[in-house]
Formats: C-alpha cells, structure tokens, sequence
C-alpha cells in the first residue's frame, strides 16, 4: 500500500495569490496518488469528492484491521472503480471560514465580525476558475439555499473523532460552532 496526498493545496498566483488560506479550488484540492495493488487499477483516474478524513477509513479496508471511529468513510469502492460517486459534497473550514463544494457549484461563507459576513458562490460548470461571484444573483441564492440546510443540520461534532472513544485519556477542547444565520 503506497498513498501520496498533502494537507492542502496551494494558490501559487491563481487570482493574484500566493497563500493557502482561501476557499479556492487549488488551495482546497489536493493530490492523491495510490498503489493497492489488486485494488486500484494501474492508470486509474477519479474525479469523485472524497475528503481527507476518508483517508483511514480506506486504509482500514484496504488492511481488513477494524476502522478507528472517525467522520470518514472509505473510498475504496471509487478507487477500485466500483463505484463513480464517493459524496455528493465536500464541506471545508478553516479559521472563520466555510465551505461547500460539489461537481457544480461552490460556497465560500467567510464570517467577518459577529454580525457581518461574505459569501463567494460559483458555478464550476461556466466558470471553473472561479472568477465570477455570482452569490448576490438568484443562481447564487439558490446555490446558498441548497447548502444552508446542509450546514445547519451538521453539528461541528460530526467533524471530529470521537478520540476518547479510542483513546480515553484524549482531551478535546470545548467545541464552538462558528457558523451564524
């Protein structure tokens, strides 16, 4: 079993940008290259949404070890071609920022005081370098409308292991969900 992934992607001047703290596609996407072999077929490519925290539920089942208890789920029906579809979206946050994506349209909510906020929305079929904003424009609402009920049903928990099931002595800092209507 050989994976090659990374934590982030990076801009790398894309919009003029040099950081990796952005809502954009290559910040968010990352590589994943894999050899299981009698699992992953030589060549295989995917453009499934798989998320990083599917990475150990996949390595359990490739391994046939009992999953640790995660938010993850395996992928490997998608790399062993089985399946065409991992998620119908993949959700992304970082510092006062969230994110929806899926394999048309992206959210970008970005909470600039208590009371204040930005929101970014693009169509990834017409504008896949996501350029144009279209979150004020009723497309946009739409797209926003969609994923909302999404957010507000997830709790920040569902994020998270349940490390003090694994690891009792685990201590997990008080959760604050940072998401406001």
């Amino acid at each position: 079993l050989f994976i090659y992934t990374s934590d982030h992607g990076e801009q790398l001047g894309h919009r003029g940008l040099y950081n990796k703290c952005f809502g954009y596609d290559p910040t968010l996407r990352v590589p994943l290259l894999m050899n299981c072999p009698g699992t992953v077929a030589a060549g295989m490519n995917s453009k499934a949404l798989i998320e990083s925290v599917d990475l150990v539920p996949s390595i359990c089942d490739y391994l046939d070890v009992p999953r640790m208890p995660c938010s993850g789920k395996s992928f490997l029906d998608v790399a062993s071609g089985v399946e065409k579809k991992h998620r119908d979206f993949v959700y992304c946050s970082f510092e006062n920022t969230q994110i929806f994506r899926n394999d048309q349209s992206k959210w970008i909510h970005k909470q600039i005081s208590a009371d204040e906020c930005h929101d970014e929305v693009y169509d990834l079929i017409c504008d896949p370098d996501e350029f144009d904003n279209i979150a004020n424009t009723p497309r946009g609402k739409k797209v926003i409308s969609h994923f909302l009920p999404k957010l507000q049903s997830l709790s920040i928990q569902s994020f998270r292991s349940d490390v003090t099931a694994f690891f009792p002595e685990a201590v997990q800092p008080k959760l604050v969900p940072f998401f406001s209507t």
